[in-house]
């Protein structure tokens, strides 16, 4: 949380494209994905190619590395607030965190199907720090 709220409309990325406003906004994409009844979920193919080839580094505890393509519910591409989209990731931060491992346990993810709550927790954790990282915060 305090790295988010280091986050300055001043803040400019070591690599990628996204301003950091947007940056914020894609890091808030996962947690609406969680709050779907039915979560957005590639065609057939893909989600087997991603759940055989990428599930594991999506879990493990390896960084992403940069510049990674992004699928395109992920993408943003209008310019946001950057202190509404802070404030809202500060909050998605603490009710996942309120949900707690038990809620996350099994949970279905539209991709990569049926997960741990250690395989969310990572997840979770590389793509938020990913961004950070890209933001130097």
């Amino acid at each position: 949380i305090q790295r988010v709220q280091n986050l300055q409309s001043t803040s400019s990325p070591l690599w990628g494209k996204m301003n950091v406003s947007q940056m914020v906004k894609h890091c808030n994409k996962p947690y609406e994905v969680l709050d779907l009844a039915v979560p957005p979920s590639p065609p057939f193919l893909m989600k087997w190619l991603v759940r055989l080839f990428f599930k594991g580094a999506m879990t493990n505890a390896v960084e992403y590395k940069h510049n990674l393509p992004t699928a395109p519910y992920f993408v943003v591409s209008d310019i946001p607030d950057l202190e509404t989209e802070k404030t809202l990731l500060i909050s998605n931060i603490n009710k996942l965190l309120k949900l707690g491992p038990t809620y996350f346990e099994g949970k279905i993810h539209g991709t990569l199907g049926k997960l741990t709550a250690a395989e969310w927790s990572m997840m979770m954790h590389k793509h938020l720090d990913h961004h950070l990282r890209q933001f130097g915060v």
